[in-house]
C-alpha cells in the first residue's frame, strides 16, 4: 500500500466528505506554527539558553524530568502498541491503498499525528541539557536530530504517510524510546544505577537507528 504518491496531481490532502480535514488540526493548517516552534528551539539551545545559563549552577529538575521521562515512556508505548497492531492486522507490506477506507485512513493519520506530537514534546530533551549545562550532550547532531524527525514526520503527515515506511519508522523509533526513556526514568534515582548495565546497548540502538533513518 502507498499511501504517499508524489506523482499525483496533487498531493496535499483536500478535505472532503471522504477525506480527513488534516488541515483543520492544530498545527497543520500551514508550516508557519510548526516553523515558528523550531525557530524558537533553534534560538534558545544555541544562543539564549547558554547564554542565560553562563552565570548560572546548572539546574537540577531530578522531580520534573522524572515526570517527563515516564510521560515519553507513556506516549512510546501508546504508539508502538498502535504501530503494531495496525501492521499486525494489516499486513507489513501494504499491496492497495488505503485511502479509500476511512477508518483505516484515519487510524494512520491520528497514529501519525501522536507521533509529531511527541517529536515536538522532545525537543525538551535538548532544554534540559542545556538547563543542566550538559553541553556536551547537546551537540550538532542532537539538534539536527530532533529538528529533522519534526520537520519530516510534519510533512509526512501534510502530504500524506506512507505505510510501508513513516508507519514503520515510527513505530520502531517508538520502540527505541521505550527502553531509552525507560532508561533516563531510573538513571535519575541513584541507587538504581547499578541496574542499568544495559546503557550501552541504548547508545548502540540510538547509532543504528541515526543511521537507518537520519
Amino acid at each position: 500500500m502507498d499511501i504517499l504518491n508524489i506523482t499525483r496531481a496533487n498531493t496535499e490532502w483536500q478535505p472532503d466528505s471522504k477525506n480527513v480535514d488534516i488541515n483543520e488540526w492544530f498545527l497543520m493548517g500551514s508550516p508557519a506554527p510548526v516553523l515558528l516552534i523550531m525557530a524558537t528551539y533553534w534560538l534558545f539551545v544555541i544562543k539564549v539558553g547558554p547564554s542565560v545559563m553562563s552565570k548560572r549552577s546548572p539546574l537540577t529538575l531530578r522531580n520534573i524530568m522524572a515526570a517527563y521521562n515516564f510521560g515519553q515512556i507513556i506516549l512510546a508505548f501508546a504508539i508502538f502498541s498502535k504501530g503494531a497492531a495496525f501492521m499486525w492486522n494489516n499486513g507489513f507490506i501494504q499491496t492497495e491503498c488505503i485511502m479509500e477506507n476511512i477508518e483505516l485512513k484515519h487510524s494512520v493519520t491520528n497514529g501519525v499525528y501522536l507521533y509529531l506530537i511527541t517529536k515536538i514534546t522532545e525537543l525538551l530533551d535538548t532544554v534540559f541539557f542545556i538547563l543542566r549545562k550538559k553541553y556536551n550532550q547537546a551537540s550538532f547532531l542532537h539538534i539536527y536530530h530532533h529538528s529533522i524527525t519534526v520537520l519530516s514526520t510534519w510533512i509526512a503527515l501534510k502530504y500524506e504517510p506512507n505505510t510501508n515506511s513513516t508507519l514503520f519508522v515510527g513505530t520502531l523509533n517508538s520502540f527505541v524510546h521505550i527502553i531509552m526513556y525507560t532508561y533516563y526514568a531510573l538513571s535519575a534515582y541513584p541507587q538504581l544505577t547499578k541496574y542499568l548495565w544495559w546503557k550501552k546497548y541504548i547508545t548502540k540502538l540510538q547509532l543504528v537507528m541515526s543511521y537507518l533513518f537520519l
